[in-house]
């Protein structure tokens, strides 16, 4: 049955106002529920303190309840009681322990706040470090994949069409993704990076991702030599199986008198173990293996190949000359300083271009476009129609033995000879000159730096059987892997 204060709540229709559990307290030690030091002491006991300590260590700093003194008066007609200004010193001393209380509160608060930051910009500062190295080491494989990219077979076939080299390669293409790849830049933080440019770091470096991945270009990737895969007889003979896994270098792969397989990487461009100096290759030192190629050919000096410019292609030393005794047409020319460019057609007719939507629909290539005087210009074939629209794809070509359309040069810009106007003096080359020749043209590229590599077995189609067994010997035979002769 409930008592008589929760009846008269219902029969007033109001809810009863629960009892204060600490109003005895309050009564006895003279310390109102109201006053501010209320609050101290409820919190105090709500931490855990026992409440009669809590009480009996407030009314005695307040001097309350027992602790009360007696009341003096002063003269002159009554006085306040002199406990009041002590009362007045305990409340302000209470006010500030609980505004200090709060403060550290606060502090400690923001303290854990700040650590918690801190530490998740460390955990975040090492996981960009972590990906800026993983991203350094991707850039470091693609530029030896990069350097590994010496051959390209569509550009050689192209450079002997008859024609003018057409758009860009699948060899041209990937080494240029590669050469962006390691080229992009990587993000640099400063020596206390905010969360914010840490996490815009760690997103740029994870938008380069990975280097590219090119296919088995040309005939490297070449299937079955045999009824159970190369063929390694004898024991001794070795065999090319295509290029790496790592950084795209072929493989030699040789069976050896004892029945084991070696796997070794084929480096360089100097198959034959050239060195066209002392120590290494250099410009100088390449010119005794190279001369008797030019002397064939009547030259004096050596021509050489250099680009003059974005959008506007190369020029020669000896101009059209020196490219017309070295086995060189050009398909694309222009006169030097004018923009005006000129498609050299199968009849031999120069046809202006029309405009640049008709170059880059033709598949031309603006590194291609060969600088001549205004006399060469005038010599090198009658004017025809203007070219409005891209030419046939297929047309009369030069054959086998015709003149190459692009050049091939030494890694120091030398100009070398069309293997078809120098057979001779390749096949009959003394075994300690054609090292250093097939080397050169193991590291030939075009005027721009793209590889346009022949190798020593197309060179050997190309010019004819050497005499001799001692005369070519197709597989590198010493220290596996060391590069040697041009790079």
């Amino acid at each position: 049955m409930a008592d008589p204060e929760t009846r008269y709540g219902y029969r007033g229709g109001t809810t009863p106002t629960p009892k204060d559990p600490y109003a005895d307290y309050w009564t006895f030690y003279g310390i109102s529920s109201t006053d501010p030091v209320a609050n101290i002491i409820k919190n105090r006991i709500q931490a855990g303190d026992d409440p009669n300590d809590v009480f009996t260590e407030y009314a005695a700093l307040l001097g309350t309840g027992p602790f009360t003194p007696k009341p003096e008066t002063g003269g002159g007609g009554g006085g306040a009681p002199a406990y009041s200004s002590t009362r007045q010193a305990a409340q302000e001393a209470m006010a500030f322990e609980s505004a200090e209380s709060e403060k550290s509160r606060v502090f400690s608060a923001e303290q854990s706040r700040l650590d918690a930051e801190n530490t998740a910009r460390m955990n975040r500062l090492r996981d960009f470090n972590d990906l800026l190295r993983e991203a350094m080491g991707y850039q470091q494989s693609a530029r030896e994949m990069r350097f590994g990219l010496r051959t390209d077979p569509f550009a050689l076939a192209g450079t002997f069409s008859g024609g003018p080299m057409r758009g860009t390669t699948p060899v041209e293409a990937f080494g240029n993704q590669l050469q962006n790849f390691a080229n992009a830049p990587l993000p640099q933080l400063g020596a206390a990076p905010a969360m914010p440019q840490i996490e815009q770091g760690i997103s740029q470096v994870q938008a380069l991702g990975a280097p590219p991945v090119g296919g088995g270009f040309g005939m490297e990737q070449g299937g079955i030599m045999g009824a159970q895969g190369p063929d390694f007889s004898p024991p001794g003979y070795s065999v090319i199986v295509g290029e790496g896994a790592l950084n795209g270098d072929e493989e030699v792969v040789t069976r050896l008198n004892n029945g084991t397989v070696l796997v070794t990487p084929l480096k360089g461009g100097a198959q034959f173990g050239a060195t066209l100096g002392p120590t290494s290759p250099t410009a100088s030192s390449s010119f005794a293996a190279l001369s008797p190629l030019y002397r064939s050919l009547g030259f004096s000096n050596v021509p050489t190949a250099a680009p003059t410019g974005p959008n506007w292609g190369y020029s020669v030393s000896g101009g059209l000359d020196a490219l017309t005794k070295l086995g060189y047409r050009p398909s694309l020319v222009r006169q030097q300083g004018k923009p005006e460019v000129y498609y050299r057609d199968p009849s031999g007719a120069l046809r202006h271009v029309a405009n640049e939507d008709v170059f880059n629909r033709s598949g031309f290539n603006w590194n291609d476009v060969l600088n001549l005087s205004p006399e060469e210009l005038g010599r090198y074939g009658p004017m025809g129609a203007a070219l409005t629209a891209p030419p046939a794809d297929i047309g009369p070509g030069q054959g086998a033995f015709g003149p190459a359309g692009s050049p091939f040069l030494t890694p120091w810009g030398q100009l070398l000879p069309n293997p078809y106007n120098v057979t001779g003096p390749i096949r009959w080359a003394s075994p300690s000159d054609i090292g250093g020749i097939y080397s050169a043209y193991g590291a030939a590229k075009t005027p721009w730096g793209t590889g346009n590599a022949i190798t020593p077995e197309q060179l050997a189609e190309m010019v004819g059987p050497r005499p001799g067994p001692d005369f070519f010997t197709p597989f590198p035979r010493g220290v596996p892997g060391r590069v040697l002769g041009f790079r």
